[in-house]
């Protein structure tokens, strides 16, 4: 199914990552990678790492899916159940495609 990205939507409700498609079908999509993804930065987290998660005490960081959730035009989410979730590191780009979609130029 073709989408395309909605730049100017407000996604203030959202974490940093996520960017909003309306598909040709009239139904629209979010779509979230954690902030190390979008950094392009996971490869090095890993890296250094050994693994997706690391404990600085009093805290752990790790590393969030990648999802897909249904929204509205506004880009709020219809359900916070993703209708497609994927391993931490996933960009954004591969996960709209191993979900079946094409992004319009």
């Amino acid at each position: 199914m073709k989408i395309t990205l909605l730049p100017d939507t407000d996604l203030s409700h959202w974490y940093d990552g996520t960017q909003h498609y309306a598909c040709e079908d009239g139904r629209f999509i979010a779509v979230h990678a954690d902030k190390y993804v979008c950094d392009n930065s996971v490869e090095h987290f890993i890296t250094v790492h050994g693994k997706p998660a690391v404990k600085r005490w009093p805290h752990v960081i790790v590393l969030s899916a990648t999802v897909i959730l249904w929204c509205d035009e506004r880009g709020h989410a219809e359900s916070l159940t993703p209708a497609w979730q994927f391993a931490p590191g996933t960009t954004i780009y591969d996960a709209l495609t191993q979900a079946g979609f094409e992004l319009s130029p």
